[in-house]
């Protein structure tokens, strides 16, 4: 009985599983770093007033605290940067094994067939 995880994993190495699961956990683990992050003010949230007091909050937090965060979401960030291109260039078939002509190839072919030629019998 085929199913899906058999149709899915039929022509992928291990070296493909194991992106795509780092890809999954990195963009999890971004979203929550970003998520914790203390709004800097400004945009949305200012106009909202969700930038209003808050004076103790940088005291209580720390002000380095905010300085590791970024330095998390920038490595998370080009960590997803790096997954995201190396499983592009690991998935990507190859033109080999399209098993297919190239379509500017087969529009010349196809445009001799319809009989668009110069050399026409019936001149």
């Amino acid at each position: 009985m085929h199913t899906l995880t058999h149709t899915l994993a039929a022509g992928l190495g291990w070296e493909v599983w194991l992106m795509a699961v780092a890809f999954a956990i990195v963009c999890i683990f971004m979203m929550l770093v970003i998520l914790i992050q203390k709004p800097k003010g400004g945009g949305l949230s200012g106009a909202f007033g969700g930038g209003a007091g808050g004076g103790s909050a940088g005291a209580v937090v720390g002000a380095r605290v905010g300085d590791v965060l970024t330095i998390v979401t920038v490595v998370c960030f080009l960590l997803f940067l790096g997954l995201a291109m190396g499983l592009t260039w690991t998935t990507a078939p190859s033109p080999d094994d399209a098993g297919e002509a190239d379509p500017a190839a087969q529009v010349e072919d196809g445009a001799g067939a319809a009989g668009t030629s110069d050399d026409d019998p019936a001149e």
